[in-house]
């Protein structure tokens, strides 16, 4: 049984490798007729308008500029400045629109009822996303927008692809620069900017809070920052007098000069020491081919050319752990051995699952954005902690397999290996050292409940049977719920709920 684990491996950190993502070709007649806000489409949009500049930057980042049509005047990203304007983005000029024979308008809540109300008069498809501030708004963006452009499934793949690669991009960024962040308190940093000629701030409810992240400098304006909590009426310049950041980010010259005439402000160790930058506020809030380079730039502001060191050490870094790896995983056991594998379970360090893995009264949920990314890229995102790597497991016995596990729970008692001890893990299943299933097992009869969560999450299941359901989900990814039972004279625990989400280059078994 698959947890009666063969070798242990506690992965050093390393600076997380841009994942090549592989896109799905071709499109197949299920990826339309789509439905999405109340407008079905019938084939892919050529014609695209966009309006919104953060639905720009995901077009072109997903390399949909192709279909660009004409663009706002709120869309001033460089790579995009030949695609013709049809003006402003609240009330664009309808009849540039219609000389563009546009088959779709993207747009945010921006737009005025009145321009909306004319494009639809003219039966012209309007998509209006939301302003996107979050990691889920985020996503849910690529999602629509790449479903819309490239089909239900196609699209949904795309998506949650692209998504991906741009947090390994930028959590790249970040890992290259820990070695300059040291083990002691992280800095200090905020973002400025002039509104109705008062100082504003970016917040955690910003995309550009998100972005400050990058840099291993903690936003002062942030709700996760406890020691530097913030009254939401609490006068901004007054917060930022006390909290002294190390490093201000600002939108443009007023606002730098707005600081600089502030007689409280004059003595921040930001101000002294000109640690204070302009970057663009719309560059803050762009999430796409922009993201990118204003992580960067804001990286280079704050470490100058220590940045591009560090770089280079966390790579070195990686490579001496890529061969260590290699070297302990190179071993052979005898999954039959009836030597114990034994540990301290006080020693397990478990990882935090971020976003990605939910156990929520036994039902397992994931991010599918983890799906075809490479072993090395995975296992850096829940560092540190205590990974393992699995024996042989009845279900993926193939060769071509490797499983890692993540400890989840408190350990469990059972008769058997490590006195007694079994720990409760979500596997990550690798073919090809790409990520194609996740499988969480716990020692219970079919649950009927779990079963109940997922038809109230996925609906009916395609298929159905005793101790056994499966779900197709958006973009090829399947669920199952099944009973997995082991014959194993080292174990009491033989009987397993299993649940599994399959990538879309990998069929339920």
């Amino acid at each position: 049984m698959k947890k009666i684990i063969v070798l242990i491996s506690v992965v050093a950190a390393a600076v997380l490798a841009c994942t090549s993502i592989v896109m799905l070709s071709g499109c197949g007649e299920q990826d339309y007729p789509l439905e999405i806000g109340g407008i079905t489409f019938e084939k892919e949009p050529e014609n695209v308008v966009v309006l919104d500049a953060a639905a720009a930057d995901i077009m072109a980042y997903m390399t949909f500029d192709r279909k660009l049509a004409a663009r706002s005047d709120a869309v001033t990203q460089p790579e995009l400045a030949e695609i013709p304007s049809v003006g402003s983005e609240t009330d664009p000029d309808i009849t540039r629109i219609r000389e563009k024979n546009a088959d779709l308008v993207l747009c945010s809540e921006r737009i005025s009822e009145d321009a909306e109300a004319t494009l639809r008069s003219y039966d012209i498809p309007v998509i209006k996303l939301q302003i996107p501030n979050t990691p889920a708004e985020v996503k849910t963006n690529y999602g629509t927008i790449a479903k819309i452009l490239a089909g239900k499934n196609k699209g949904a793949a795309i998506g949650r692809d692209s998504y991906a690669k741009l947090l390994l991009s930028l959590e790249k960024q970040k890992r290259e620069i820990e070695p300059l962040s040291g083990t002691g308190e992280l800095s200090t940093v905020c973002y400025l900017y002039l509104q109705d000629k008062k100082l504003e701030k970016l917040t955690s409810g910003s995309y550009g809070n998100i972005l400050m992240g990058y840099t291993n400098c903690v936003n002062i304006f942030s709700a996760g920052n406890n020691d530097l909590a913030v009254s939401p009426t609490e006068d901004t310049i007054n917060t930022v007098v006390s909290a002294n950041p190390d490093y201000i980010f600002c939108s443009d010259e007023a606002t730098l000069k707005a600081i600089a005439a502030t007689p409280s402000m004059k003595k921040l160790n930001a101000v002294k020491g000109k640690k204070c930058w302009i970057i663009p506020l719309e560059d803050m809030c762009r999430p796409g081919i922009t993201a990118g380079k204003t992580v960067a730039t804001m990286i280079r502001d704050i470490y100058g050319d220590n940045a591009a060191a560090a770089a280079q050490q966390v790579t070195t870094q990686k490579a001496d752990t890529k061969q260590a790896a290699t070297e302990a995983t190179g071993a052979t056991v005898d999954t039959d051995s009836t030597q114990p594998f034994t540990f301290d379970v006080n020693d397990v360090q478990y990882p935090d699952l971020g976003d990605y893995i939910h156990i929520d009264e036994g039902f397992l949920t994931v991010d599918e954005s983890l799906f075809g990314q490479e072993l090395d890229d995975v296992a850096q995102r829940f560092m540190p902690a205590t990974l393992f790597w699995s024996g042989s497991h009845p279900v993926f016995s193939d060769d071509a397999y490797r499983i890692l596990c993540l400890p989840v729970e408190s350990p469990v008692n059972y008769g058997g290996y490590n006195g007694g001890i079994y720990l409760e893990t979500v596997d990550l299943i690798f073919r090809s050292n790409k990520l194609v299933v996740i499988q969480y097992e716990k020692h219970s009869e079919y649950n009927a409940e779990v079963v109940a969560q997922a038809k109230q999450r996925y609906g009916t299941p395609v298929s159905e049977e005793t101790e056994r359901a499966v779900w197709e989900l958006d973009g090829g990814v399947s669920y199952e719920t099944c009973m997995v039972h082991y014959d194993n004279r080292e174990l009491d625990l033989t009987d397993f709920f299993t649940q599994r989400y399959y990538s879309p280059n990998e069929s339920p078994r």
